[in-house]
């Protein structure tokens, strides 16, 4: 009896380690997925910034702005392997103008930028969410898909449904926008005027 006491003691007192290091666990496995994504995402937003600042030392280079991003492609390759292809490449160049504004927002530090927590980086979103978000031409829409990305935690499929759907063109239509949320966000697509525009005629 005396040493089955003990033991449920013994188990109480485990139980709450065993509940403190999951907890910790998990706690480190999400921060390393989000600073992975973060690193990823701010590495091509600096390579995309050096491609640019190359063609921009003078009005000959460019002219021969895709002869850089062939080069450097080729380089990458040569010492990294897969993942820097010509179209990677091209497109950390256009991450970096679709989002140039938000330069001040990192330190001026380069690569040591890369130590940053992630709660203070602008890019909260993974590096293929930001593939879809940056062929967005029109900035507000762009914002709006990435401000509801992160708001809503869409994965990239839930992103490029919302975007062809195209939600933001219907939320600027629409009387009830919290409607048009809740639909969207539980997957329906309103197929009919009526379903978009809510007058007092329906």
């Amino acid at each position: 009896m005396k040493n089955e006491k003990k033991e449920m003691i013994d188990n109480k007192e485990f139980q709450t380690l065993y509940d403190k290091s999951k907890k910790l666990i998990d706690s480190a496995r999400n921060n390393m997925g989000q600073m992975a994504n973060a690193i990823t995402v701010l590495t091509s937003f600096l390579l995309g910034r050096y491609i640019v600042e190359q063609e921009q030392q003078g009005s000959e280079r460019a002219k021969y702005g895709a002869k850089i991003v062939d080069s450097l492609s080729a380089y990458l390759t040569e010492e990294y392997g897969r993942g820097f292809s010509r179209s990677n490449v091209a497109g950390m160049r256009q991450f970096y103008v679709a989002y140039k504004d938000r330069e001040d927002e990192i330190i001026q530090s380069g690569i040591g930028q890369l130590e940053m927590a992630y709660n203070n980086l602008p890019f909260k979103l993974s590096w293929t969410h930001y593939q879809v978000l940056m062929r967005i031409e029109n900035r507000d829409e762009r914002d709006f898909y990435e401000n509801e990305a992160i708001r809503s935690n869409w994965n990239v499929n839930t992103l490029k449904r919302q975007f062809h759907s195209s939600l933001y063109e219907r939320l600027a239509l629409s009387r009830d926008k919290n409607d048009v949320m809740r639909l969207a966000n539980e997957g329906a697509v309103p197929q009919k005027p009526q379903d978009i525009l809510h007058t007092p005629y329906d």
